[in-house]
C-alpha cells in the first residue's frame, strides 16, 4: 500500500527494482488531495488482488511492467493518471472482468509506447497521448476519451476489438498508417483523422463500424 498525505507528498521507487506482492497493490491518500508516485519498478501482484492506483498521478522514470496473476475478475489494472516518456507494460490474466481501466495517460508528458500483453479487456475513459502495442486481450479494447492521440498502433491477428470515441464530441488521431490484424471488429466514432491512411484487414467474419467523420491523409484500405 502506497499511502500519500497529498499532493506536496511525493512517493519514489527506483528504477531497476522489482516488487512482488501476495495480493492487491493499492495507493491511499490521507489528505482532500492527490499525491505523486514517481514509478520506475516491476509490479506484480499475486493471489487474487489487482493493482488499483486510482487516487495518485504516476509519473514513470524509466520502463515500468505492470502484472496481476489472479485467475479471478479481481485482478484488474486501474491507472488514473500516468504520465513519462517511457515504456509502459501492462498485463492482467485472460479471464473476463480482469481488466485494464486507464484514465487520463499521457497528458502532462506523452508515454513512450503502452504494451498491453493479455487482459481480460482494456478501457481508456480519459484522454491519451502516447504509442500502442496490442499483443492480447479477451474482448474489447476501448478509447473513450475526448481526445485520443496515437503516434503509432501495432496489432496482432487475435479476437479482439478496437474502438475509437464513443461519442460525436470525441477526436482521434491516429499517425503511423496503422494496420488492424485484430479479428473482433474495428470501430470510429467523433471526428478521426487517419493522418497517413490505415489499413483494417480482419477476417471474413469482422465488422468495420464508420460513424460522423473520418478524414485520411492515405489510403484507407478496409479488406
Amino acid at each position: 500500500v502506497f499511502i500519500s498525505g497529498g499532493l506536496t507528498d511525493v512517493i519514489t521507487i527506483a528504477s531497476g527494482a522489482n516488487i512482488s506482492a501476495g495480493n492487491d497493490v493499492l495507493d491511499l491518500t490521507l489528505g482532500t488531495v492527490n499525491g505523486v508516485i514517481n514509478l520506475g519498478a516491476n509490479i506484480t501482484a499475486g493471489g487474487t488482488g489487482g493493482i488499483i492506483l486510482d487516487l495518485s498521478t504516476v509519473n514513470l522514470t524509466g520502463a515500468v511492467s505492470l502484472k496481476t496473476q489472479g485467475t479471478g475478475n479481481a485482478a484488474d489494472i486501474t491507472l488514473a493518471s500516468v504520465n513519462g516518456n517511457q515504456n509502459l507494460t501492462l498485463e492482467t490474466p485472460a479471464v473476463s472482468g480482469s481488466a485494464i481501466t486507464l484514465s487520463s495517460v499521457g497528458q502532462a508528458t506523452a508515454l513512450n509506447t503502452i504494451t498491453v500483453t493479455n487482459s481480460g479487456g482494456v478501457t481508456v475513459s480519459g484522454n491519451f497521448n502516447g504509442s500502442v502495442v496490442l499483443t492480447d486481450t479477451t474482448g474489447a479494447v476501448a478509447f473513450t476519451g475526448t481526445n485520443t492521440t496515437i503516434s503509432k498502433l501495432t496489432t496482432a491477428a487475435k479476437g479482439y476489438s478496437v474502438a475509437f470515441g464513443d461519442g460525436q464530441a470525441d477526436t482521434t488521431v491516429l499517425s503511423g498508417a496503422p494496420v488492424f490484424l485484430n479479428t473482433g471488429g474495428v470501430s470510429f466514432q467523433g471526428t478521426t483523422s487517419l493522418i497517413t491512411g490505415a489499413t483494417i484487414t480482419g477476417n471474413a467474419a469482422s465488422t468495420v463500424t464508420l460513424a460522423n467523420t473520418i478524414v485520411s491523409g492515405g489510403a484507407f484500405n478496409i479488406g
